[in-house]
């Protein structure tokens, strides 16, 4: 009864943490591309019209910087402006899937691979050249579409048979970068009544070259609400399961996130607690208790600690090797971010701007707002950004413009 509580506390937390989309227009007037003030160097509008529109995180290209236009209820556009003038390069809107609101999922893992940037839509796989924006390839995948990860020349993705968490079975598949040709590689069904769902995977090779993924299969009962979580290591070349952890997580959940590899060893987010396994063995060597749900945010390496934000305020470093705290921000802003690394330091995005010295967790810039913010009261840094550190420029998305700006001493 205690773990169907805390579950049913996050969802709420979830819930609470998802902001309305924006209705309001902006003002119709001819802002202008260049500005230079407030560490402006350019900026164009996401759509045409001024009026608002949510973005994928900025990616950044040797020769331009892709975002995309979206609404609710339309679908995605993906475009690519010019790094130096800001100028439109392309967009792109070739869904071969005529349900509308489309959207091509690149808020997460990014695949980039001989100039073909691989996105999924839930449903459909495309391959988009990233100098021309043309499609090179598509396909229908037809079931719901889950995550996607790349190795080497080929990329991986989970499908869910059914609708909503419902799936009588869920499957893994691997795909070939240049053309989208898939086949499944591991399959599991249904059982005891908990429905299955198996969310991003982890990729390495061993010392024999067989190549292995680590992924966790979520799994829930709907009614009475119950859901427990299981992490496996199979050998795609073998065809045989090399480890496993049923119910790994003591509070019977999980972040969303794929595991983390590093070296030889893999960092796997349960609701409250982070976990340290060897990916040859599948020993557990620390487990950390947070005992705060840390289920959407991301979370990476810097140097020897394991970097992560909870669904609150909590900012941690945990040493990689010994599992111990390093460092701790408890007023890091509030729930569910995207963070990247450049250098020593950590940028996200959560209406305004925060960039952390990961070395210490120090909290070197907070709450940075656009500078569209009082003519354009609805932009927001919502995403986080793309930084040049050579050209010492970022790049950000505020829901009405695409902007280059000078990275912050």
């Amino acid at each position: 009864m205690y773990k169907v509580l805390i579950n049913f506390l996050c969802l709420l937390l979830i819930l609470g943490c998802q902001k309305e989309e924006i209705a309001e227009q902006a003002p119709n007037n001819n802002f202008p591309i260049i500005n230079n003030e407030n560490g402006v160097i350019w900026q164009m509008p996401i759509k045409s019209d001024l009026s608002y529109s949510r973005s994928i995180n900025p990616i950044l290209l040797e020769d331009g910087i892709i975002v995309s236009e979206r609404r609710g209820g339309e679908n995605e556009i993906i475009k690519k402006f010019d790094l130096d003038s800001g100028s439109l390069i392309w967009n792109w809107n070739e869904y071969i899937n005529t349900l509308p609101g489309q959207n091509m999922g690149l808020d997460g893992t990014v695949i980039i691979y001989d100039n073909i940037i691989v996105g999924s839509s839930y449903q459909d796989h495309y391959g988009i050249n990233t100098a021309t924006g043309g499609s090179e390839w598509s396909t229908l995948v037809d079931h719901r579409d889950e995550r996607i990860s790349s190795f080497k020349e080929s990329y991986f993705h989970t499908m869910s048979y059914g609708r909503n968490a419902k799936s009588d079975s869920s499957s893994i598949r691997i795909c070939n970068l240049l053309d989208g040709d898939c086949r499944e590689v591991f399959r599991t069904l249904k059982k005891n009544n908990f429905e299955t769902h198996i969310t991003g995977i982890a990729i390495f090779e061993n010392v024999v070259n067989d190549t292995l993924i680590i992924f966790q299969n979520r799994q829930i009962v709907l009614n009475p609400y119950e859901i427990k979580v299981d992490l496996h290591c199979y050998n795609i070349t073998q065809k045989r399961m090399e480890w496993e952890h049923l119910e790994v997580d003591q509070w019977g959940n999980s972040n969303i996130r794929a595991p983390l590899i590093d070296g030889d060893y893999c960092y796997f987010v349960g609701l409250g607690s982070a976990y340290c396994f060897n990916i040859h063995t599948g020993e557990k060597v620390w487990q950390y208790d947070h005992n705060v749900a840390w289920q959407l945010s991301n979370f990476l390496i810097h140097d020897n600690n394991f970097i992560i934000k909870d669904d609150q305020s909590n900012l941690l470093a945990i040493n990689k090797t010994t599992g111990q705290l390093s460092w701790k921000n408890d007023d890091a802003s509030g729930c569910c971010v995207t963070m990247r690394l450049y250098g020593d330091r950590l940028y996200y995005g959560n209406s305004g701007l925060f960039i952390v010295d990961a070395r210490n967790g120090k909290m070197l810039h907070r709450d940075l707002q656009s500078p569209n913010k009082e003519e354009y009261p609805g932009a927001e840094f919502k995403n986080t950004v793309a930084v040049d550190l050579e050209q010492k420029i970022m790049y950000a998305t505020d829901g009405y413009f695409v902007m280059a700006m000078e990275l912050p001493e």
